[in-house]
Order: structure tokens, then sequence, then C-alpha cells
């Protein structure tokens, strides 16, 4: 540290010090070029070809993306194999996100069908009393020794109908998600009546994510039965995001479905703000891009899928296994979870429309491979589907080929209970939303992903 410059990320592999981490050193760059992403980049950059490194291409591309330059960006990401990658609009924080031309369209709260959004989505005792059970040391995440890279879910029984009466009777009987779902469900039938079975939702299916660091994401992901798969692709009727917080990265909503073989024409992002609900049809691409920008505390979120019909799984048992659309266990955290008083509920609903995004036509780009003829390649695990290997429309026809996992099986088999890229990337697009037929992995940081990793070499070598 002679030049007075701080840590220094570990040395090339070839210089004869210790061997060359690549995880190590986007750590150390990270942390010592905060908030100067020119700086960051060139860093990575030159470690990237010094080391052959693909993970540090794969990261210099994502922070060139969030600037808008997607040619640079193309340079590395075609040297780990990336042949499709989500537009540069979709990486970029709002600071850049301005000089950016969309597309065709413009920012509304609503897109017939596809996504709304809105603001005061709860009475504040009820958002409190979420935000108390699933604050950062409640029993519901060390219960499931969150974050984990296994998606758990739950699912709890709703009834239909909307005249006060009957309201009032369901709510003093179930417990505070479901009182949420039952009293969300008049608004999201309302405002996507169009879609096929919103008449006939019979569950709520429910998860919760609490996400930090400036590398916060959910890959590209469609909400599905998993249970059910590959014998059958089911999705929710509705899937709705209601958020806690007005930071971390907005949510990507595509009109890419899990029921056709095309990519998505029209993509639209919803930011968060406490207390806002987004839902969108439930058998659309979505997740959430990284932005590079810092949170100031974890991104929380919970997910709701509104379902007709799905397959449902056991309570767990303390240690799991844990597995989607689970009933409700007699654990500790459920005691969180408990029913409000139906005052908390006698409120009128006072909510307003939010802006969603404007449009960003079209959705996916190839990635310009401008390497020399037998150039070396470095293949690489791409994780986070912003950035893939194979042609976009694959995101859905393979799910039709993924054997279930062994749990899903273990799951299955026991009964269930009810309980400068700125200008180059304006192409026109051929397909208008109206001709596309309307169609998850998980939530995790890149910090995230790297511990988790950690660990599961650490177990092994324990074993």
């Amino acid at each position: 540290q002679a030049d007075g410059g701080g840590t220094r990320p570990p040395m090339s592999q070839h210089d004869g010090r210790r061997p060359f981490n690549s995880e190590e050193a986007l750590k150390v760059l990270r942390e010592k070029h905060k908030g100067d992403d020119d700086k960051l980049a060139q860093q990575i950059k030159k470690l990237a070809f010094a080391n052959d490194d693909p993970m540090l291409m794969y990261e210099y591309g994502m922070v060139k993306l969030r600037h808008g330059d997607g040619e640079a960006a193309d340079r590395l990401l075609s040297r780990i194999g990336a042949t499709h990658r989500l537009r540069a609009p979709c990486f970029m924080p709002p600071l850049y996100q301005s000089a950016f031309k969309h597309g065709p369209g413009k920012a509304a709260s609503r897109h017939r069908n596809q996504v709304a959004a809105f603001d005061d989505a709860l009475p504040e005792a009820v958002l409190a009393a979420l935000e108390k059970a699933l604050e950062p040391n409640a029993a519901f995440w060390s219960y499931h020794g969150y974050p984990t890279d296994k998606f758990f879910s739950y699912n709890v029984g709703l009834a239909g109908g909307d005249e006060p009466a009957a309201k009032k009777a369901r709510l003093a009987g179930a417990d505070l998600i479901r009182q949420t779902a039952q009293y969300l469900l008049p608004l999201v039938c309302a405002e996507m009546k169009e879609l096929g079975s919103i008449n006939d939702i019979q569950s709520v299916e429910w998860w919760a994510h609490a996400r930090e660091g400036a590398t916060v994401g959910h890959q590209m992901h469609f909400d599905l039965d998993e249970l059910a798969l590959p014998e059958a692709v089911r999705h929710p009727v509705v899937s709705c995001v209601l958020y806690f917080d007005s930071e971390g990265p907005p949510t990507l909503v595509t009109n890419q479905s899990v029921n056709s073989e095309l990519e998505a024409s029209v993509a639209w992002q919803c930011e968060p703000k406490r207390n806002r609900l987004l839902m969108f049809n439930g058998r659309n691409l979505h997740g959430v891009v990284p932005n590079g920008v810092e949170c100031a505390q974890p991104r929380l979120t919970l997910m709701m899928g509104f379902w007709s019909s799905v397959t449902k799984s056991p309570a767990p048992s303390a240690g799991g296994p844990f597995g989607p659309n689970m009933g409700i266990p007699a654990a500790n955290w459920v005691k969180e979870f408990a029913a409000l008083d139906t005052s908390a509920f006698d409120k009128p609903m006072t909510t307003t429309a939010a802006m969603i995004s404007y449009p960003i036509r079209p959705v996916w780009r190839k990635v310009t491979d401008s390497s020399k003829p037998g150039s070396k390649k470095h293949p690489f695990s791409l994780i986070g589907g912003w950035i893939l290997n194979h042609d976009p429309a694959e995101l859905q026809t393979k799910l039709k080929r993924t054997p279930p996992t062994q749990e899903s099986k273990q799951l299955a088999a026991e009964p269930g209970e009810e309980s400068s890229e700125i200008d180059s990337e304006q192409e026109s697009c051929d397909v208008e939303l109206d001709e596309v037929p309307e169609i998850e992995v998980d939530e995790v940081s890149m910090e995230e992903f790297l511990k988790l990793r950690e660990a599961s070499q650490n177990k092994s070598v324990a074993s």
C-alpha cells in the first residue's frame, strides 16, 4: 500500500504471487471505486484481459450496459459466449434513462391485461404489521435459512365475492397474509378483469425477499406451478409485488409468455415505493435487473400469485425440505403473521394509479461479436437471464423439457394441504403488442450468490 491507494486487488495469476481470485478482486474494486463506474469498468477490463477471466468480462458488460454503452459491453460479452441480452435501458438507473429513447409509447399507470401499479395499496396498520413480521431479525428468515438458493413459498385459500358483509367475515377468520390477499383481490380482479380465470381464483401463493447490495437482482423468470413440471406448464392468473421501501432497482415485466414461442416485443419497469402494488399477467416473463444503485437498506418485497388451480405441497418440518406452495407449518414465525382485527381494513381503499415506465421496445438484442475469427472464447455460466447464450424464446420452450428436481418429486408425492447504444438500438419492432400471445432463477444479489456458492463449497469440503 505504498502508493496510498488503499487495498490492492489480488494480482494476476501470471505475476508469481498468490493465485488470482476474481471474486475477491471484484469486492475490492467495487469498494475502492464506489460511485465512479468509469474507473470501475476500466479496472475490471484490465484485470479481465490480464487473467482471461470470464466472470470479470461479464461484470464489465453489466457496468457498461447500465451506462448505455452496449457496443463496449458486447465486445467482452461475446468473448464469454453471450448471444443475446436485454437492451441497455433495462439495466440503466433513472439518472441515465432520461436520455434514452425507449421506443414508441408513453408512460402510463396501466397497460391493458399486462401490467398495472397502484400506490397506497394497503391501510397503514396492515402494512406496518407486515413490515414487523418481515423485519431483518424476524423468525421467518432464520427458519428458512435465508438467504437460500432454494425457492420456497406458501399457499393459503381465498374466498370469492366482494360484498362488504362477506368480506368482513372472511377477514375475521384469516391470518395476516390471507387477510392482505383477500383485501387486495377485488382491486386485482377489477384491474385484470379480462384475463381468463380471473373469476376462478381459489388461493394465493406468497413468498418474500430481502436483498441488499449494489448488485441486487432477480433473474428473469416465469411464476410457475413447479411441482407440475414438465408434464404441465401452469402459471398464476395474476402475479403481484408489494414493495416496502423506495430503494433498489425496478421490477422489469415483459410480454414474453410462457405459452408462446415468441420472444418479448415490449417491457415495462416499475420503481419500488413503499406501499406500492405492482400486478401483471401471471404468464409474463419478469425479473429485477441490477442497476448498480446502492441500497441503504435491504430491498424488501412480498410476492403474491393468485391461482385458480395449483399443485400444493405439505407444510414443512423445521429444517425443511422447503418447496413451492407449502401449507403453513406449526412454527414460531407463524405467530408473527397473526390476524389483525377487521377494523384495520375498515378504511375505504384509497389507492392511486402509479406510473409505469415508458415501454421498452424491442426488449432483446443480439450480442454483436466483433472479435477476430479464431479468437479465444471463454464459455461462462451466465446468471440472471439478463444476458443469454441462447435465443430468448428458449426461456419458455425449455420448460417443457425440464425434469423435476428430486425435492420436487418428493414434495409432489406427498399429499398437499390447504393451508452508446442510446442511438444504435432503435431498431423497429415488427411485432405489435396485441399480436403477441400474453405470457422465475431467484432474486439474488451477486454478493449473496457468491456467499451461497462459498458456503456450498465449504459444506462439501467439510463432508
